[in-house]
Protein backbone atom coordinates (compact mmCIF):
# COMPACT_ATOMS: atom_id res chain seq x y z
CA UNK A 1 0.00 0.00 0.00
CA UNK A 2 1.20 3.38 -0.28
CA UNK A 3 1.61 4.15 3.33
CA UNK A 4 4.09 1.62 3.28
CA UNK A 5 5.64 2.55 0.43
CA UNK A 6 6.76 6.29 1.23
CA UNK A 7 9.04 7.16 4.45
CA UNK A 8 7.64 10.49 4.45
CA UNK A 9 3.97 10.60 5.92
CA UNK A 10 3.80 14.05 3.82
CA UNK A 11 4.66 12.38 0.50
CA UNK A 12 2.43 9.21 1.00
CA UNK A 13 -0.35 12.00 1.94
CA UNK A 14 0.49 13.46 -1.58
CA UNK A 15 0.41 10.24 -3.26
CA UNK A 16 -3.09 9.14 -1.71
CA UNK A 17 -4.65 12.63 -2.73
CA UNK A 18 -2.71 12.42 -6.43
CA UNK A 19 -4.07 8.27 -6.88
CA UNK A 20 -7.79 9.31 -6.28
CA UNK A 21 -7.83 12.00 -8.32
CA UNK A 22 -6.31 9.51 -11.45
CA UNK A 23 -8.29 6.90 -10.60
CA UNK A 24 -11.61 9.25 -10.28
CA UNK A 25 -10.26 10.49 -13.74
CA UNK A 26 -9.68 6.91 -15.63
CA UNK A 27 -13.60 6.23 -14.16
CA UNK A 28 -15.10 8.48 -16.47
CA UNK A 29 -17.09 7.25 -19.27
CA UNK A 30 -16.87 10.17 -21.78
CA UNK A 31 -12.67 10.36 -22.12
CA UNK A 32 -11.17 9.08 -25.28
CA UNK A 33 -8.32 6.56 -25.35
CA UNK A 34 -5.56 9.19 -26.29
CA UNK A 35 -6.71 11.55 -23.07
CA UNK A 36 -6.60 8.09 -20.88
CA UNK A 37 -3.14 7.53 -22.45
CA UNK A 38 -2.08 11.42 -21.57
CA UNK A 39 -3.15 10.66 -18.12
CA UNK A 40 -1.47 7.91 -17.68
CA UNK A 41 1.90 9.12 -18.53
CA UNK A 42 1.50 12.35 -16.22
CA UNK A 43 0.09 9.54 -13.73
CA UNK A 44 3.59 7.63 -14.07
CA UNK A 45 5.66 11.12 -14.28
CA UNK A 46 4.07 12.55 -11.17
CA UNK A 47 5.15 9.60 -9.14
CA UNK A 48 7.98 8.50 -10.11
CA UNK A 49 8.92 12.58 -8.76
CA UNK A 50 7.21 11.43 -5.61
CA UNK A 51 9.70 9.12 -5.29
CA UNK A 52 12.61 10.94 -5.94
CA UNK A 53 11.41 13.29 -3.31
CA UNK A 54 10.53 10.79 -0.74
CA UNK A 55 14.17 9.90 -0.80
CA UNK A 56 15.54 13.51 -0.47
CA UNK A 57 13.24 13.68 2.16
CA UNK A 58 14.45 10.63 3.86
CA UNK A 59 18.38 12.16 3.16
CA UNK A 60 17.42 15.54 4.71
CA UNK A 61 17.75 17.31 1.26
CA UNK A 62 14.42 18.51 1.52
CA UNK A 63 12.47 19.78 4.43
CA UNK A 64 8.61 20.26 3.66
CA UNK A 65 7.61 23.46 5.34
CA UNK A 66 4.85 24.60 7.88
CA UNK A 67 3.00 27.01 5.75
CA UNK A 68 0.16 27.14 8.98
CA UNK A 69 -1.11 31.12 8.02
CA UNK A 70 1.32 31.77 5.50
CA UNK A 71 1.78 34.07 4.12
CA UNK A 72 0.66 36.29 7.41
CA UNK A 73 2.63 34.25 9.32
CA UNK A 74 5.82 32.19 8.82
CA UNK A 75 6.46 29.47 10.86
CA UNK A 76 9.35 28.15 9.24
CA UNK A 77 13.13 28.90 9.87
CA UNK A 78 13.90 32.50 7.99
CA UNK A 79 17.88 31.45 8.97
CA UNK A 80 17.73 29.39 6.31
CA UNK A 81 15.12 29.76 3.69
CA UNK A 82 15.27 27.31 0.39
CA UNK A 83 12.03 28.83 -1.74
CA UNK A 84 11.51 27.94 -5.51
CA UNK A 85 9.10 30.39 -6.94
CA UNK A 86 7.66 29.26 -10.19
CA UNK A 87 5.84 32.71 -12.03
CA UNK A 88 3.87 32.26 -15.27
CA UNK A 89 1.10 33.41 -17.20
CA UNK A 90 -1.16 29.87 -16.30
CA UNK A 91 -4.21 30.29 -18.32
CA UNK A 92 -4.42 27.82 -17.66
CA UNK A 93 -1.97 25.79 -15.15
CA UNK A 94 -2.20 22.72 -16.71
CA UNK A 95 -0.52 19.25 -16.19
CA UNK A 96 2.99 20.22 -18.14
CA UNK A 97 3.56 23.34 -15.40
CA UNK A 98 2.72 20.82 -12.74
CA UNK A 99 5.01 18.06 -13.70
CA UNK A 100 8.03 20.83 -14.14
CA UNK A 101 7.55 21.77 -10.61
CA UNK A 102 7.11 17.94 -9.14
CA UNK A 103 10.43 17.19 -11.63
CA UNK A 104 12.26 20.02 -9.90
CA UNK A 105 11.89 19.31 -6.53
CA UNK A 106 12.76 15.50 -7.14
CA UNK A 107 16.08 16.67 -8.61
CA UNK A 108 18.91 15.82 -7.35
CA UNK A 109 20.64 19.12 -8.51
CA UNK A 110 17.62 20.95 -6.64
CA UNK A 111 17.83 23.02 -3.44
CA UNK A 112 14.30 23.63 -2.34
CA UNK A 113 11.82 23.03 0.16
CA UNK A 114 8.45 24.02 -1.49
CA UNK A 115 7.14 26.05 -4.94
CA UNK A 116 5.17 28.76 -4.88
CA UNK A 117 3.25 28.96 -8.10
CA UNK A 118 2.01 32.58 -9.37
CA UNK A 119 0.32 33.72 -11.89
CA UNK A 120 1.68 37.08 -13.29
CA UNK A 121 -1.03 40.15 -12.96
CA UNK A 122 0.76 42.65 -14.86
CA UNK A 123 -0.59 43.24 -18.73
CA UNK A 124 1.81 41.73 -21.43
CA UNK A 125 1.60 42.84 -24.75
CA UNK A 126 2.85 39.36 -26.07
CA UNK A 127 -0.47 37.94 -24.59
CA UNK A 128 -3.13 40.25 -24.63
CA UNK A 129 -6.20 37.99 -24.40
CA UNK A 130 -4.93 36.55 -21.52
CA UNK A 131 -7.66 36.06 -18.56
CA UNK A 132 -8.40 38.32 -15.54
CA UNK A 133 -5.67 37.53 -12.93
CA UNK A 134 -8.42 36.97 -10.25
CA UNK A 135 -9.67 34.12 -12.33
CA UNK A 136 -6.91 32.43 -13.15
CA UNK A 137 -5.64 32.43 -9.56
CA UNK A 138 -8.79 30.76 -8.08
CA UNK A 139 -8.23 28.37 -11.15
CA UNK A 140 -5.29 27.14 -10.41
CA UNK A 141 -5.77 26.95 -6.30
CA UNK A 142 -8.62 24.92 -7.29
CA UNK A 143 -6.35 22.54 -8.47
CA UNK A 144 -3.40 22.23 -6.36
CA UNK A 145 -4.42 23.58 -2.65
CA UNK A 146 -4.82 21.18 -0.67
CA UNK A 147 -3.72 18.64 -2.96
CA UNK A 148 -0.06 18.98 -3.01
CA UNK A 149 0.80 21.69 -0.25
CA UNK A 150 3.13 22.03 1.76
CA UNK A 151 5.06 20.78 -1.42
CA UNK A 152 3.56 22.76 -4.32
CA UNK A 153 1.25 25.79 -3.22
CA UNK A 154 -0.60 28.47 -4.60
CA UNK A 155 0.77 31.76 -3.66
CA UNK A 156 -2.11 35.14 -4.01
CA UNK A 157 0.76 37.63 -4.46
CA UNK A 158 1.08 38.26 -8.16
CA UNK A 159 -2.15 40.47 -8.61
CA UNK A 160 -0.64 43.69 -11.25
CA UNK A 161 2.68 42.43 -10.96
CA UNK A 162 5.00 41.53 -13.52
CA UNK A 163 7.81 38.80 -12.37
CA UNK A 164 9.86 41.76 -11.01
CA UNK A 165 7.55 42.93 -9.04
CA UNK A 166 6.23 39.47 -7.42
CA UNK A 167 9.40 38.48 -6.81
CA UNK A 168 10.06 42.02 -4.66
CA UNK A 169 6.96 41.07 -2.87
CA UNK A 170 7.93 37.22 -2.22
CA UNK A 171 11.14 38.86 -0.61
CA UNK A 172 9.25 41.24 1.51
CA UNK A 173 7.83 38.54 3.36
CA UNK A 174 11.08 36.89 4.21
CA UNK A 175 13.08 40.13 6.12
CA UNK A 176 16.04 39.32 7.92
CA UNK A 177 16.23 35.95 6.65
CA UNK A 178 18.76 34.08 4.72
CA UNK A 179 16.92 32.82 1.56
CA UNK A 180 18.01 30.55 -1.02
CA UNK A 181 15.69 31.16 -4.30
CA UNK A 182 15.20 28.98 -7.32
CA UNK A 183 13.47 30.83 -10.48
CA UNK A 184 11.34 27.99 -12.46
CA UNK A 185 10.68 29.37 -15.58
CA UNK A 186 8.92 27.85 -18.69
CA UNK A 187 10.92 27.37 -22.18
CA UNK A 188 8.61 29.38 -23.48
CA UNK A 189 10.06 32.65 -21.94
CA UNK A 190 13.21 31.31 -21.41
CA UNK A 191 14.90 33.43 -24.55
CA UNK A 192 12.92 36.43 -22.86
CA UNK A 193 14.57 35.86 -19.22
CA UNK A 194 17.89 35.21 -20.25
CA UNK A 195 17.99 38.75 -21.85
CA UNK A 196 16.01 40.55 -18.73
CA UNK A 197 18.32 38.70 -16.10
CA UNK A 198 20.87 41.19 -15.75
CA UNK A 199 18.18 43.65 -14.82
CA UNK A 200 16.03 41.21 -12.62
CA UNK A 201 18.60 40.68 -10.36
CA UNK A 202 19.73 44.08 -9.76
CA UNK A 203 16.20 45.02 -8.72
CA UNK A 204 15.92 41.71 -6.96
CA UNK A 205 19.13 42.17 -5.07
CA UNK A 206 18.31 45.34 -4.07
CA UNK A 207 14.64 44.50 -2.75
CA UNK A 208 17.21 42.39 -0.50
CA UNK A 209 19.01 44.71 1.05
CA UNK A 210 15.97 47.01 1.72
CA UNK A 211 14.79 44.10 3.78
CA UNK A 212 18.18 43.12 5.33
CA UNK A 213 18.21 39.45 3.48
CA UNK A 214 20.93 37.45 2.80
CA UNK A 215 20.05 36.53 -0.73
CA UNK A 216 21.15 33.72 -2.89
Amino acid sequence: CQRSRYASPVVARLARRLGRIFDGLLALPYLSEALLRDFSYYRRLFFESLERIDGKIARGRLKPLDLRGFPQEIHYNLRDARIGVFIGSFDPFQMTHLATALRFLGSDSSEADVVFVIPEGAFDKRKPEKTEYRFRFEVLKRQIAGVLDPLIVPLDIGEGADTIEIVKRLLALHPGSSLKLTHLIGSDVLPIAVRLLPEDLREWRKAADENGIDLH
